[in-house]
């Protein structure tokens, strides 16, 4: 799907590498007579060359990660493993520290965990309509009721007080997580998103209605429905003003919170769009794509600004660090492909 050539080690059936260049599907691959090259013809019309063995650097963090989020200091980087295993990763030499296993449960994704700004709260859908909220400190972690039904999605406030959690075909609600109280404050809703700033709840309703849900006086602010039929990530800007959405035609399209207004939409993208993040300061966005590229785009203008490929399969969870300085992504559990890339943020 990612236009990419896989490499085996038939004795062991391990993955050992992906080769990655091609702009469309590739349709051929033949083995030179030593073994030491490959050739690859591709429907993007054009014929390469590889050699299959390669120096490669050994990686600090062996097995498939996704980023969970940043600490709000930018040193420390929350990741989850394909195994159920949370580490605490330090930003400067990208060495693991502190990791344990969320109860051994498999996650699909690292978008099914939530923690707050400091790393110290931890929350994630549990079984039997249930929510397991962590202190990283100790582990502990507490169980909350929350449906009868499958919990889909379960996120903390940045500051790790609140909880907002939807079940389908139940009401989103909002909870005081220690107490255990909670009110019902939107319909079934797919994704929810709490700005970085904590001023702004986004809830994402199925049909493509918008609620735009103000944290500080604890009422509805605004609400607007998306006509494009939607793909299956989004993001908000750190101080909630803008809304991106990826789309079923591989664009992306960009809305005003505060007005419903459409600002304009990104294209570049030739297969669907698999993560979804905002620079600090919201004046870029990054994306990355099952068609194994990552872009960065101008907000304002919707310019794409770069294109990355060769990543050897679609990113997953992409998040700036707060300082600005940073963008990770990780690798797919479904396929467990690559570890945590690190990428230089773009400068003003």
């Amino acid at each position: 799907m990612d236009y990419s050539i896989r490499l085996w080690d038939f004795a062991t059936r391990q993955p050992v590498g992906a080769l990655q260049g091609h702009a469309s599907e590739v349709w051929t691959v033949v083995f030179s007579q030593d073994g030491k090259t490959i050739a690859s013809g591709s429907s993007d019309g054009t014929v390469k060359l590889w050699p299959t063995q390669r120096v490669k650097e050994p990686s600090p963090l062996p097995g498939t990660w996704q980023p969970v989020a940043y600490a709000k200091d930018s040193k420390t980087l929350a990741a989850l493993n394909s195994q159920g295993m949370i580490g605490f990763i330090n930003a400067r030499t990208h060495e693991l520290e502190q990791p344990w296993a969320l109860d051994g449960r498999g996650f699909r994704r690292a978008l099914e965990i939530s923690v707050s700004e400091d790393l110290s709260t931890l929350a994630h859908t549990a079984e039997n309509g249930t929510v397991k909220i962590w202190n990283t400190a100790t582990p502990e972690a507490t169980e909350l009721k929350v449906s009868d039904n499958f919990v889909e999605t379960a996120v903390l406030s940045p500051d790790g007080r609140v909880l907002v959690t939807s079940s389908r075909g139940r009401n989103v609600r909002w909870w005081d997580w220690r107490a255990g109280t909670s009110t019902a404050i939107a319909g079934d809703a797919q994704r929810l998103h709490f700005a970085r700033d904590g001023r702004t709840l986004v809830v994402m309703q199925r049909g493509g209605v918008v609620l735009v849900w103000d944290v500080v006086t604890g009422a509805a602010r605004f609400d607007f429905k998306i006509e494009a039929p939607l793909g299956i990530e989004s993001a908000v800007s750190a101080d909630g003003s803008v809304l991106a959405v990826g789309c079923a035609d591989e664009s992306i399209q960009l809305f005003d919170t505060a007005s419903g207004e459409l600002i304009g939409s990104c294209f570049g993208h030739k297969q669907s769009v698999s993560s979804l993040a905002f620079s600090p300061d919201g004046h870029t966005l990054a994306s990355a794509s099952d068609d194994s590229t990552l872009k960065l785009w101008n907000v304002a203008t919707q310019q794409e600004l770069l294109t990355i490929r060769r990543l050897g399969g679609a990113l997953r969870g992409l998040t700036f660090s707060p300082d600005g300085q940073w963008l990770v992504g990780g690798g797919s559990f479904s396929q467990r492909s690559g570890g945590l890339r690190f990428y230089p943020a773009p400068q003003p």
